[in-house]
Order: structure tokens, then sequence, then C-alpha cells
């Protein structure tokens, strides 16, 4: 940790990111506090939305174009400048009156932003490999979790007093001013960067010109195939990628069967639906942020597959404790969610950056992202047909049924290791 914390590049890069960050999460509360303005609030609610989840099904192409980027530290400049542009332009548009028109507009920019954010995570990976070693890497992205959840409790409350005091078009240039920041504070860490580039040159994958569109999707079907090759020759990534996307398949639907729980029975309020809603938030963030802190000591010979079972565990936990309407058990065992998943993060990003090839890892990455987010959307969809013809109680025994089995195969299957085997290299 004392490393960490003396290792200035990864730590002014850290609070670089924090600060884009929180730029972007004023300017979110900004855009949805916006379209209030508006007469058809539903119409531009709906757009702003769209143009959230947009993005992520864009993820494996991000990370394919970032692995294939040859200048990468060039690019991740352009980026944030280019953001810069998109926002400057958002905040002169927010100077006129309310309307859709702005709402659209916005909504498109966003996507764009969001576009360049993803690429530029992915430009950025091979370079945090040279910032942070090998053996502090789980560390590393242990620090950053607990540092960016502690931070975005910060950022809420502070992003909500802003929106009171500026106005719409001041928070976009407030953002379009965060990734200005980002931007020089990256010019003045390049000569460091650079010295670590030259030390250990980036691998790269064979880049020769793609033969049309069709060629280069020929491409990106290819590292793709690698890419799952890779993921599935590594015993701990292969079992997470059947029990993570089950687990966040569940996961997504609570508030919303909390919200039809509640309409039903007031006794399982903690005062009122918002309290509710928040205490679960809040539960979940801070058992988050318990795990990354006790990943780096307490819990750092745990293994991944360990983890995993203690995270399936409190799942059928949590949805027992809904069935049986207890609100208190309820929290507890999200919490107790929230560690495993706050310790699992870390060491599970460390690993794939450890062991896979590092011109596939943005790859790879985006590809996981997008697999992931595939049950979350399908488990949307289901309940949002289930819940025409199924009671809330029925809701909540199907999805806890769903986590018993999941539990039993987490059982059967996750035997004990240590995280000395997770961290060896192949």
């Amino acid at each position: 940790m004392k490393k960490l914390l003396s290792n200035r590049l990864y730590m002014s890069l850290m609070a670089s990111d924090l600060l884009s960050n929180f730029g972007d999460m004023v300017y979110y509360l900004a855009l949805m506090n916006y379209v209030l303005q508006l007469p058809d609030t539903k119409l531009a609610l709906s757009i702003v939305n769209f143009s959230e989840i947009f993005p992520v099904f864009l993820s494996l192409l991000t990370g394919y174009l970032s692995d294939r980027t040859r200048n990468k530290l060039a690019t991740i400049k352009f980026t944030q400048l280019f953001r810069v542009v998109l926002y400057v332009g958002i905040g002169c548009a927010m100077t006129f009156e309310p309307a859709l028109w702005i709402v659209i507009l916005a909504s498109v920019f966003n996507v764009f932003g969001d576009f360049a954010g993803q690429y530029e995570n992915g430009l950025y990976i091979p370079i945090s490999l040279r910032v942070v070693s090998d053996e502090e890497r789980a560390d590393s992205m242990a620090l950053s979790q607990s540092v960016f959840a502690v931070s975005a409790i910060f950022f809420q409350t502070i992003s909500a007093a802003l929106i009171s005091f500026f106005t719409y078009s001041q928070l976009a240039f407030l953002n379009a001013g965060t990734f200005l920041i980002s931007f020089l504070i990256l010019v003045l860490l390049t000569p460091s960067i650079k010295k670590l580039l030259t030390e250990r040159p980036l691998k790269m994958t064979d880049n020769k010109d793609a033969e049309g569109v069709k060629g280069e999707f020929d491409r990106l079907w290819s590292s793709l195939s690698l890419a799952v090759k890779e993921l599935t020759s590594v015993p701990e990534l292969r079992l997470s990628m059947i029990i993570v996307p089950v687990v966040n398949s569940i996961f997504v639907v609570l508030p919303s069967l909390l919200v039809l729980m509640m309409s039903q029975d007031r006794a399982f309020m903690l005062g009122n639906a918002s309290i509710t809603l928040a205490a679960v938030n809040i539960a979940m963030t801070v058992g988050m942020i318990v795990g990354s802190i006790l990943v780096m000591n307490l819990l750092k010979k745990m293994s991944i597959l360990s983890l995993l079972r203690m995270g399936t565990l409190g799942v059928f936990l949590m949805f027992f404790s809904l069935f049986l309407r207890q609100p208190y058990f309820l929290l507890v065992f999200l919490a107790l969610t929230g560690i495993a998943t706050g310790a699992i993060n870390p060491k599970y990003n460390a690993l794939i950056y450890n062991r896979l090839p590092e011109e596939q890892l943005a790859t790879i990455e985006g590809g996981l992202m997008t697999y992931f987010q595939l049950g979350t959307v399908f488990s949307r969809l289901l309940v949002s047909t289930l819940i025409l013809v199924l009671t809330v109680n029925q809701l909540v025994l199907l999805f806890l049924l769903a986590a018993f089995f999941l539990l039993l195969y987490s059982l059967k299957r996750v035997p004990l290791m240590t995280v000395d085997e997770d961290n060896k290299k192949i």
C-alpha cells in the first residue's frame, strides 16, 4: 500500500480520472434535471436513457480499435480534447430556452463522449501495465475501486448543490473544464510515461491494412475468437463467465422488486420508499468499499473462486430475506454481497491483466463488458413481461430459486484455492 501511495504517476493518473468522473456526474445530474423543464418529460427521459445504454454495446468495437491503435498516448490526449469540444458545444446549446432538440443534441454528443471515453480506457490499459507492477496490480485496483466508491458518494452531494447555484450550460462547461484539466495533467506526465514506454515498449497485434469493411470485420471476429480462447483457458475466468452474468441478471431486478413489494406492503419500508431505496444503495456501496479495503489485507489470500461462492451465497440470502420480508436482513446480506463484489473485482481484473496478452486486453475487456451486460438486459426484459402476469411474491420466489441453483452450482464447482495460484502467469 505504501509503495502505491508513493507512486506519483499512479496517484496523478487516478486523480485525473477522479476529476473527469466528477464532471461527468455533475453533467448527468444536470441533464436529468434539464429534462424536467420540458413539456414532454417522458420522451426526453427515454432519449437520455437510450443514449446511456447504447455505448455499452459498442465496448467490443472500442476495445478492438484501442488494441490496434499504435500511438496510444497521443490518442488519449486527442480523446480528452475531443470531449472538451463536445461539452463546450452542449454548453452553448443549453444557453437557449429548454427544448427537445437540445436534449436530442446532448444525447447524441453524450454517445460520442462515452464512445471516446471507452476508447480512451482501452488505450490506457497497456500503459497501466507499466505504471504499476504485476505484484501490486490487485492492490492498485482495490485502492482505485475504494477511492472511486467513496468519492462517488461525496461527488453526488456536491453535484446536487452545484445544480442549485449554476445554470445547465455552466455545468456543461464545468464538465468540459474537467476534461481540459485532465488533458493538462497528462501533458505534464507525458515525459514520465514515455520513459516507461521506452524501457518496456508496447506490444502490438499485426496491423496490416484490412481489405475493406469485410476484412476489418474478419479481423474483429478473429480477435474476439482468440480472446474467448484465452479466457476459457484460465479456470477462474471460465467459471466466472458462467456465474457473474447470472448474478448480475438476478441482482439487477432488485430495485423493481423492492418498489413492487413496498407498493403492496407498507410495513416493508424503512420509514418511506426513498429512504428504503437509498439504504439499499448505501448498503451495497459500503459493502463494496469494505471489500476493496479487505482484499488488500484480510482477504488477500482468498481466491477468486472462493469469493464467487461467497457472492452467490450473499445473493441467495438476500432474496431469501426479501421472500421473508425482512428489510434489515436484506441490508446485511446486501452488504455481504457488496464485500464479495468489492473483493472479486480487483482480483478478477488483475488476473486478466497479468495473465492474458496485453495486445488483446482492450478487446477482451470490451467483449466481457458486452457479455456481462447482455444478462442484465435479458433479465430486465423478462421482469418487464412477468410483472404483468405474476405477483411480487411469485417473482421473488422465481429469482430465489434461480439464486439457489446458482449457489448449488458454485458449491459443487468452486474449489478452495489460494491467491498465489490466481496470480501465476501463463
